[in-house]
């Protein structure tokens, strides 16, 4: 059996052996996952944060038309006064 065996009853393994004079003995149960990974592990979440990024970028450029109107209106009433400075 490859070290890599699939999870299966056959990989899992327990045998029963004669002691030296001890009776029987039982080897504890080993799992051997195959072909596991963790590569994958922090690329999903870097290419998840790149995903949310893009779709924020997208929707900065889509509203910058609205946007840019009303931060020029805010500063327009803020230099004479009608909105007061907040500190």
């Amino acid at each position: 059996m490859t070290p890599w065996a699939p999870l299966s009853p056959q990989g899992l393994e327990v045998s029963v052996r004669q002691g030296q004079g001890t009776g029987l003995q039982a080897d504890v149960p080993r799992l051997r996952p195959r072909g596991a990974s963790m590569g994958a592990v922090p690329d999903f979440p870097d290419a998840a944060l790149f995903a949310m990024r893009v779709v924020i970028i997208v929707g900065l450029y889509l509203l910058m038309p609205v946007v840019k109107p009303e931060r020029n209106s805010c500063l327009s009433r803020l230099e004479p006064g009608e909105i007061r400075k907040v500190k």
